[in-house]
Formats: C-alpha cells, sequence, structure tokens
C-alpha cells in the first residue's frame, strides 16, 4: 500500500472515484464542514487530496487541510473513506512526515470517535483527536 498526494490540478482524474469514498465519511459524521464544503475547499486549494492505493486500484482516500492558530499549525484529516484499513494504517505516518515538511506542530483527525480506538499515539482535547509532531 502506497500514500500519494494528488496535486490539484490532477484532482478531476480521480474525483470519479475518490468522492463516493469522501461523501461517505461525511455520511457518516464528520465533524466541523459539509461535504459541499470540502469540495469548495479542493476549488480553492485549501484542502488536499490523498489516495491510498495498493497494486491495482485506490483502496482509500483522505481529505486533510493546513490551518493555522496564533500558537500552532495543525494538517487536519477532515475525511477518510474505502476499505481494507487494516492494511494501511500505518501510513498515517507517511502524512505526518509531510505535515513535518509544512512545519505543522500537529495532526487533528475530526470525525467519529472510532478513530480513537485505532490511532493510539492520538488523543481526545475535545471532540478532535490529536497528536503533536
Amino acid at each position: 500500500m502506497k500514500l500519494w498526494q494528488i496535486p490539484h490540478d490532477k484532482l478531476s482524474r480521480f474525483w470519479p472515484v475518490v468522492a463516493p469514498m469522501l461523501h461517505r465519511a461525511y455520511q457518516r459524521g464528520v465533524l466541523g464542514s459539509t461535504f459541499a464544503e470540502l469540495v469548495q475547499d479542493f476549488g480553492n486549494h485549501l484542502a488536499q487530496l490523498w489516495v491510498i492505493v495498493d497494486d491495482v486500484k485506490i483502496v482509500a482516500s483522505l481529505a486533510t487541510s493546513l490551518e493555522a492558530t496564533r500558537d500552532a499549525k495543525f494538517c487536519v484529516v477532515r475525511a477518510i473513506g474505502g476499505t481494507r484499513m487494516r492494511e494501511w494504517i500505518h501510513l498515517i505516518e507517511d502524512l505526518e512526515s509531510y505535515a513535518r515538511t509544512e512545519d505543522c506542530t500537529a495532526m487533528r483527525i475530526t470525525g467519529r470517535k472510532g478513530w480513537e480506538r485505532v490511532l493510539k499515539n492520538y488523543f481526545q482535547p475535545f471532540v478532535v483527536l490529536e497528536k503533536r509532531l
């Protein structure tokens, strides 16, 4: 399995496959925004698209955004959709490496409480899971 960031100018090539995955994630309870807002943020280059591929096909997709406060910069995982998570969950480390190169001080994941069981190094400060980088 590999994690790939999709350049904004290539997003339309991947959209027919990844849109249903991400839309399902929003239907299951992504917090903080709507699917329509995510689509708008992709169009405005405010969100990043990632795909997880096996040897043949895309098995999952992720949407992230880089967000800053006065004190910190975060890489926020806004939605994750797809299948075979046990085979690729370790690739979150690659996403963390990307966040470090973007000078982020932490990762944040908004979503269902179930992520807390899967991402052991993350904690829940409110309804958001976070990992310091």
